[in-house]
C-alpha cells in the first residue's frame, strides 16, 4: 500500500494510516493545508513521466489526511494548452499548488500556466497563459511555476521569467 505519511505529534513520528492507496508510480505530487481549516488537506498528483505523465488528479481530505476522495483528474492543469486538453506537462520540474488561507475552497496549481479551483479542485480555470501571443485572453504570467506563497492578500508565484503577483485571486497579475 502506498499513501501519505502523516504525524499527530509535530513530526516527532510518522505513519501510514491513510485508506486512499496512491499509485507507487506517481511521479511528483504537492500538498496545500488551509491555516483556517486546517483539517482539509488537498493533494494533486502529476504522472509517471515528463512526457504523457500529465495531471493525476486533486485529492481532498476533510480530516487531517486520514481519507481522500478524488475532486478531479481533469483538466490537465500542468500541460499547456488553453483548455488543459493535453497530454503533456512538465509537472516532473514544475509543480506549484496552494491553498488561500481565508477561504479552504479556493485552490491554485501550477506547472505551465496558473489554474484556479473556487470548489475544492472539482473544476478549474486556467488564469494565466505562459506565452505573449494570447495576452487578450488571459494575463501573460511566464511559465514554469517553481512556488507559490501568499503575503496578506497578496498571492505571489516564482518561476523561471521571475515573480509575479496577483490581489484579486489570479484576475491579473
Amino acid at each position: 500500500k502506498y499513501g501519505l505519511m502523516r504525524s499527530i505529534n509535530g513530526g516527532e513520528s510518522w505513519f501510514l494510516d491513510n485508506d486512499t492507496d496512491f499509485p507507487m508510480s506517481w511521479e511528483r505530487m504537492a500538498i496545500a493545508v488551509c491555516p483556517s481549516f486546517p483539517q482539509k488537506v488537498y493533494v494533486v498528483f502529476n504522472g509517471e513521466t515528463m512526457i504523457n505523465g500529465t495531471y493525476k488528479g486533486c485529492f481532498k481530505s476533510t480530516n487531517y489526511g486520514a481519507s481522500f476522495i478524488l475532486m478531479s483528474d481533469t483538466p490537465n492543469v500542468f500541460g499547456w494548452e488553453l483548455d488543459g486538453n493535453d497530454g503533456d506537462d512538465q509537472g516532473s520540474r514544475d509543480l506549484s499548488f496552494i491553498v488561500d488561507p481565508t477561504n479552504s475552497s479556493r485552490i491554485f496549481a501550477g506547472g505551465v500556466n496558473i489554474w484556479k479551483s473556487e470548489n475544492e479542485g472539482d473544476s478549474w480555470s486556467r488564469e494565466t497563459w505562459w506565452t505573449h501571443n494570447y495576452v487578450p485572453i488571459d494575463p501573460f504570467v511566464h511559465s514554469d511555476q517553481q512556488h507559490f506563497y501568499w503575503k496578506g492578500n497578496a498571492l505571489y508565484t516564482v518561476n523561471d521569467g521571475g515573480i509575479f503577483k496577483t490581489t484579486d485571486f489570479g484576475n491579473s497579475w
